[in-house]
């Protein structure tokens, strides 16, 4: 059976297309990294207020499936589930996956040591 590393979103249109008796999306036991798309409000923005009542809109579980179901990316927002396309809320992780992954740290003044040497080993 061949093994493919993707994330999440990547899953959605080969599995509605192959269906999930042909394909799976699992997460490993060992643990796995995750990501968060984010949102700022610039200390510059007009109106803040008016961008925190923005981000709490897209919040709100009805919108937040149907944003979530445009970018077939998961969602945090837990209202949202029952009414996300069911391939894409298949691929949720569970509060049980979720306690075994874990975000990528920022390296800090070592990430710049950590480049270099991997462009050292890459250009070999």
């Amino acid at each position: 059976m061949p093994l493919v590393h993707c994330w999440g979103e990547d899953c959605v249109e080969p599995l509605r297309t192959l269906g999930a008796e042909k394909l799976s999306f699992v997460l490993p036991e060992e643990g796995f990294c995750v990501w968060a798309q984010t949102m700022c409000i610039p200390t510059s923005a007009p109106s803040p207020y008016a961008a925190h009542l923005f981000i709490d809109y897209l919040c709100e579980p009805e919108v937040n499936a149907e944003l979530t179901n445009h970018t077939q990316e998961c969602s945090p927002i837990a209202g949202s589930l029952p009414l996300l396309d069911p391939t894409i809320a298949a691929l949720t992780p569970t509060a049980e996956q979720l306690r075994r992954s874990q975000f990528i740290a920022d390296l800090g003044q070592f990430g710049r040591a950590y480049e270099k040497a991997w462009k050292r080993v890459t250009d070999a």
